[in-house]
């Protein structure tokens, strides 16, 4: 395929990417323009917010300043100062990381990958850009800088990740692929163990946050159904609110995850939802928050089992495959259980982070977990279940050959 072939089917798909991205809020927004309001109002009023919540699940921060008149019939203190919105609503952000991920994978091939990746990378930047300066409104304005910056640069890194995965896959060396030569054995074995050892970790405690999730929210359907009655917003309300609960639903799976280590997450200044100790105070008007428990008992201290289970998985796969096979001794497998407790840590610890922010003024300025506290306790609690995992079972060099075989074998 010609070079300005690729160029343009990467433009293309760069452009699919943020219509998609951007679509799935305007499209609702539209809708509640054209039915709730009978074309009333400003539709542009509908697309600044919108794209205002679009660079949000980009990283971007929003500076809310709310008139007197708005806040009062809700008595909040303190609600009409000026307050930053930073909480962000990861659904946007796994979409167009998907989004740009699956536009490097279909590049990969052709022929042309780093044109693909800067044509790609250019167009979403220059589209974001009128994203950026369409954005805002009276009582919303957005960082500018960051707003330029930070779409182009999440759809860069997925897109390249894509690239480099597909390649790889397809069996092109890489700089990396000589890491084994200049580490040496059992060095390179030890590194790239401990990097799928805690992906492997994370995963597992990310999928069973995910389940817990679920759960919750099917035994609490009720009560969220009334929570959705109290508020009286009616159908263009209830589709926006709905909406947004989807697209934060990601990050409430980080916060149960958060809460399955140990350290939980916060929902205000001042409150703490963890298996230890519920301490709730007033909660922001959703439905979803219905799901919080309102107090925690000795029972749930079992689940913080789950992370020790997930770091003896990890600890039982790299016993399985790294040390049974011959690759690793034991020495070097515990030393490969650290180094998955690190990544595992790591990997936790930038998602907890992610995962907290700003909702709101006053005490609705700390939600989420504390990144550092949750990747610590996290790499404590997989370094416990990984050696466990490593030294259960039988060694493979205690094993006798049974009599009748090694006859065979001698002949």
């Amino acid at each position: 395929m010609k070079r300005t072939q690729v160029a343009l089917l990467a433009a293309l798909e760069a452009l699919i990417a943020l219509a998609i991205s951007v679509g799935v809020l305007v499209v609702p927004a539209t809708l509640i323009w054209a039915i709730g309001t009978g074309f009333s109002e400003f539709w542009s009023l509908f697309w600044r917010s919108s794209v205002d919540f679009w660079l949000l699940g980009h990283g971007v921060h929003l500076n809310v300043e709310l008139s007197a008149d708005t806040v009062a019939p809700f008595g909040l203190a303190g609600a009409s100062d000026p307050f930053v919105l930073s909480l962000a609503p990861i659904g946007i952000t796994a979409l167009v990381i998907w989004l740009a991920y699956r536009s490097g994978t279909r590049s990969a091939d052709s022929g042309h990958p780093i044109t693909a990746l800067i044509a790609g990378t250019v167009t979403y930047a220059l589209l974001s850009c009128g994203v950026v300066f369409t954005s805002g409104s009276e009582i919303i304005s957005t960082d500018r800088v960051t707003g330029l910056i930070f779409p182009p640069l999440i759809f860069a890194a997925a897109m390249a990740l894509g690239l480099v995965v597909a390649r790889y896959r397809a069996g092109e060396r890489f700089p990396l692929d000589t890491l084994p030569e200049r580490l040496g054995e059992p060095r390179s074995t030890i590194a790239f163990a401990s990097l799928r050892g805690g992906a492997l970790a994370s995963g597992a405690l990310i999928g069973v946050a995910g389940l817990l999730t679920a759960i919750l929210l099917l035994v609490n359907y009720p009560l969220i159904i009334g929570l959705y009655e109290t508020t009286e917003l009616g159908v263009g309300g209830g589709i926006v609110i709905t909406l947004a609960q989807l697209l934060y639903l990601p990050t409430l799976i980080i916060w149960a995850a958060s809460w399955l280590i140990g350290p939980g997450f916060a929902v205000g200044a001042n409150s703490i939802f963890s298996p230890l100790g519920t301490v709730a105070g007033p909660l922001p008007a959703l439905p979803v928050f219905g799901v919080l428990p309102s107090s925690s008992s000795p029972l749930t201290w079992i689940l913080l089992i789950v992370p020790i289970l997930c770091g003896f998985l990890a600890g039982l796969w790299i016993r399985r495959r790294r040390v049974e096979s011959g690759e690793l001794s034991m020495g070097e497998g515990a030393i490969t259980a650290a180094g998955s407790a690190v990544v595992a840590g790591v990997l936790l610890g930038l998602l907890a982070w992610f995962a907290a922010g700003a909702f709101g003024p006053g005490r609705l300025a700390e939600m989420g977990p504390t990144a550092w506290l949750v990747g610590l306790v996290f790499a404590g609690e997989i370094l416990v279940g990984a050696l466990i995992g490593l030294v259960s079972g039988r060694s493979v060099e205690t094993v006798e050959e049974p009599r009748f075989l090694s006859g065979v074998s001698e002949r």
